[in-house]
């Protein structure tokens, strides 16, 4: 699974400008987009927001959670970074710690 985080752009806008999703699906990898709002750091509504979208997907699509990375359009590479150290100071507060971590700039 890959949740892609971007502050900016809505996520139809967002599939326009990579073909991230492409590629994940050809290695059966899930694509999530999530618009983080046009916040440009980690705070406590992004880390919530970020925890309760990971904990549905695993829901409903029970994704292998050693296959996870997330990733950050733009500004949202901060948020990214952030919550994935966060993931791997406190453990127990996050649904899942990214394996890999990407952030994708526009060209």
């Amino acid at each position: 699974m890959i949740v892609l985080l971007t502050s900016f752009y809505s996520a139809e806008a967002l599939m326009t400008e990579t073909k991230l999703h492409s590629v994940a699906s050809t290695n059966d990898l899930l694509t999530v987009v999530a618009p983080m709002k046009q916040k440009l750091y980690a705070d406590s509504f992004s880390i919530y927001r970020i925890n309760r979208l990971i904990k549905d997907v695993q829901k409903r699509y029970a994704p292998d959670p050693l296959k996870f990375a997330l990733a950050g359009y733009d500004e949202a590479g901060n948020i990214a970074l952030r919550y994935t150290e966060l993931s791997y100071q406190h453990p127990t507060q996050y649904p899942v710690q990214p394996n890999s971590l990407l952030e994708l700039t526009q060209r």
